[in-house]
């Protein structure tokens, strides 16, 4: 998988939950090859950037390590009020 193919399924998840009226929506996040080790984390920040542009906010944010020293981030976002979805074609 590529980072833009795992961006574009986190998009199509954010867009679904939001379809079901879902109140929240959480994600896992990795930091993996294409992350960064010191600085801003781009990866991250697209992914935040893309589940907030179909319709929620970030409320919450939880970071850990698992055994094999990957880093995860657990984002929780809430649905934004008077949210009008963007036409795609």
């Amino acid at each position: 998988m590529s980072q833009e193919s795992d961006l574009e399924a986190l998009r199509a998840q954010a867009i679904a939950a939001y379809q079901q009226g879902r109140p929240t929506f959480v994600a896992r996040l990795k930091l993996t090859q294409w992350g960064s080790p010191a600085g801003e984390i781009t990866t991250w920040m697209d992914s935040v950037d893309a589940v907030e542009a179909n319709g929620w906010v970030l409320d919450q944010w939880s970071v850990n390590f698992d055994s094999g020293g990957t880093f995860n981030a657990f984002p929780l976002f809430r649905r934004r009020e008077n949210f009008v979805p963007q036409d795609r074609t």
